[in-house]
């Protein structure tokens, strides 16, 4: 049997997803690359990507097959949630920083997104590199 890839790696061989989205603007997202906006009258529909689609998105970004692509983000994803569940931080490189803290009777969940992501969206940011 084939040893497994370990997360490390397996974030390496997709590290490409991770380097921006080609296109987009710096101020305001594009709405087919993060959600597709659909205005029907007076409402505005927003459409996201599910795990199928991700997995295929991801999947011809790097040229690997739709079930290696799955295997690496359901360990990912299954490593992020065990981490937050130590108590314990998850920050992804321009991305952001996943944590959890305890607050009076509970727990609270937050994110803080990066000075890159923040930029993405016209938020204060200090991020001057390319989106």
């Amino acid at each position: 049997m084939e040893p497994r890839q370990t997360l490390t790696e397996a974030l390496a061989e997709l590290s490409g997803v991770c380097r921006g989205f080609e296109g987009m603007p710096t101020k305001q997202p594009a709405a087919d690359s993060i959600n597709e906006a659909i205005t029907i009258g007076q409402f505005q529909l927003e459409m996201s990507i599910d795990k199928k689609e991700l997995v295929r998105r991801v999947s011809q970004r790097v040229n690997k097959g739709t079930g290696t692509v799955e295997e690496i983000i359901d360990a990912t994803l299954e490593e992020i949630y065990s981490s937050l569940k130590q108590a314990e931080s998850v920050s992804l490189r321009n991305f952001g920083t996943f944590y959890v803290r305890k607050e009076r009777e509970s727990w609270v969940f937050k994110f803080n997104p990066s000075q890159r992501l923040r930029s993405l969206f016209g938020w204060s940011s200090t991020y001057k590199g390319e989106l």
